[in-house]
């Protein structure tokens, strides 16, 4: 696919990732070397022409919404081996690979992101665009910290082929709004219900809800009340767990009326948070500016001359009688008060310049259970410079809250001192969700949310009648289990009603990748290793590491050769090929 030009213009030159429906790339334009984003739905048979009629109609509908926060659609072209939606280029990662790497985000991020997403939505819902598919993998963060929603209103095409809406479904249904589930066309307010649904899971870093299929989920959202915020991440201020809960009714009406009215009350969050002002819910809106008390001297109607305010005439009499009482004073003994009054004086101010030099002493606020983003802005504010100090699993702080400082809250220091915080890693421990009856790639992805680690060698086909071949049979340990983070999942797939035999028949080969992060980086990297053989492409390795840090990685591969690939931060850096029996390093 490497190398192919769509349309005989956009030319691709890197993948960028794929799910259940899009190969996501990145390609170039042919005479002018822009970049687009170009996702592909492979198939050698073409796509319906409803469908197709569909998306051309939503790229002249996008056309109206100018704003920096919504993809621009700019062509659908039918191939030989698939069909391609070229648009607009930002360089960044699809929020599901950063929760991937990240599971969740501090508040002040989580209210920036949400902003964002809904000013976009804002502009889509003012060009009568719905855009029905909000969800981690519709949501680009962008390299500026920002975030764009992706693929806008393509909920109309999926439903002019059957194939696709069922290959959409189950990634949607954890999103959808109970009315949509039950039948009813998306709407604006479905928009901003699975907004909410967003914005409980990049705070928390999993889902509301969890349910085996879409209909169970369906079920989940329709009939389970809310579930708090603050029972979970007791971080999160109470006015956000009432914006999100309002997001999340399951009657549309008794939500948002709009995009405009949900984004008043996130900016309220965020100056509350910026500012460490408190906020209460519901929340009332800004106070209106008072007018300044304008201040003139009295004029008087028949010459115009400015005439004493009562405060001067009162000031004016006062020094008057001073000085009749002044008159009848000796000199010598003025002078004798004038100077003990000047020595009083001089001794009061040396004691108070002499005491202004000191630094101002003030108590420790109370930072516990606060996210370490937050807590490092609320001292800052003060005049205090906290320092992250060593982590610790805990079974009561979220991952990433403040667990105890040094000093104590309460205790008295100077201005501009440091306080040092102890910050929880999480709990060690982890549920084993159910993944029998999903795929491989979902478990994986599901796995690497919660720290478990599934591995190649850790998955045995078996044979089976009854699931599809691809599917989970079954797992160790067993769903719903608690284990230590980083535990082996082992799986067995189905491999259908074929014989194992068959499969195991086939040539594999494992291969080393060794390598050294390079000196040059100078900065905290994250390296991600993908390989490519018979089966189709994965992820062999992904973590953040810097300068002079060993990679050292196996493969089991399939096939003639195995392609190798090595991004840092997403970029692509180098690109190799190993036959079986070889060992690839690179120092």
């Amino acid at each position: 696919m490497i190398g192919q030009e769509i349309g005989g213009k956009y030319k691709l030159v890197e993948e960028v990732g794929s799910d259940a429906l899009y190969d996501l790339y990145k390609s170039t334009e042919k005479g002018t070397d822009k970049n687009f984003f170009v996702r592909g739905i492979s198939g050698t048979e073409p796509r319906n022409d409803n469908f197709v009629r569909e998306v051309n109609a939503l790229i002249v509908r996008l056309k109206s919404v100018n704003h920096p926060g919504v993809e621009r659609l700019e062509l659908a072209q039918q191939e030989s081996n698939g069909f391609y939606i070229v648009s607009a280029y930002s360089p960044g990662s699809v929020l599901e690979s950063r929760l991937r790497r990240l599971s969740s985000l501090s508040v002040p991020a989580a209210v920036s992101m949400a902003i964002e997403l809904c000013e976009g939505l804002k502009a889509l819902h003012g060009a009568d665009i719905v855009h029905g598919d909000i969800s981690p993998r519709t949501v680009l963060s962008t390299s500026n910290d920002g975030a764009k929603l992706l693929l806008p209103g393509m909920w109309r095409a999926y439903g002019q082929d059957g194939s696709l809406a069922v290959a959409v479904h189950g990634q949607m249904a954890p999103y959808l709004a109970p009315e949509v589930s039950a039948g009813d066309m998306p709407t604006a307010q479905s928009d901003l219900y699975a907004l909410g649904v967003l914005m409980w899971q990049v705070l928390v870093g999993r889902s509301p809800y969890f349910a085996d299929g879409a209909q169970a989920m369906a079920a989940k959202h329709a009939n389970d009340p809310y579930p708090s915020l603050r029972l979970v991440a007791a971080t999160v201020p109470m006015a956000l767990d009432e914006i999100i809960k309002k997001c999340m009714d399951k009657n549309p009406r008794r939500r948002y009326g709009s995009a405009q009215d949900l984004l008043n009350d996130l900016k309220a969050v965020q100056d509350a948070l910026r500012f460490g002002k408190k906020i209460n819910w519901p929340i009332q809106g800004s106070v209106s500016t008072e007018e300044a008390e304008s201040v003139a001297p009295a004029l008087n109607a028949v010459d115009g001359e400015p005439q004493d305010t009562p405060k001067v005439k009162k000031k004016k009499e006062k020094v008057k009688k001073d000085q009749e009482k002044s008159d009848g004073m000796p000199v010598w003994l003025a002078w004798l008060f004038y100077l003990i009054l000047i020595v009083f004086l001089g001794f009061v101010g040396s004691w108070i310049f002499f005491n202004s030099q000191k630094p101002e002493t003030l108590a420790v606020p109370n930072i516990a259970d606060k996210q370490i983003a937050e807590a490092r802005e609320e001292l800052s504010n003060l005049g205090l410079v906290l320092r992250e100090g060593r982590r610790e699993e805990s079974e009561t702080h979220a991952e990433g809250a403040v667990i105890s400082t040094i000093p104590a809250a309460g205790e008295e220091i100077r201005k501009g001192s440091k306080v040092e915080a102890v910050v929880s890693k999480g709990s060690r421990f982890v549920e084993i969700p159910d993944f029998r009856g999903r795929t491989v790639e979902d478990a994986r992805r599901l796995a690497g949310t919660l720290n478990l680690e599934l591995n190649d060698t850790d998955i045995e086909l078996v044979r089976d009648r009854e699931l599809e071949e691809g599917l989970i049979v079954s797992q160790v340990p067993e769903a719903r289990k608690k284990v230590e983070r980083f535990t082996r999942i082992r799986l067995k797939v189905s491999n259908g009603n074929r014989s194992v035999g068959n499969v195991r028949s086939k040539d594999w080969h494992t291969n080393r990748v060794k390598f050294t992060i390079p000196d040059d980086v100078g900065r905290d990297v994250v390296v991600r290793i993908d390989v490519t053989d018979d089966q189709g492409t994965k992820t062999l390795f992904e973590q953040v590491m810097i300068a002079g840090q060993e990679v050292d990685e196996r493969v089991r591969w399939v096939g003639d050769e195995l392609l190798i690939r090595v991004f840092f931060d997403g970029e692509l850096v180098e690109q190799m090929t190993a036959k079986p029996e070889e060992e690839k390093e690179e120092e």
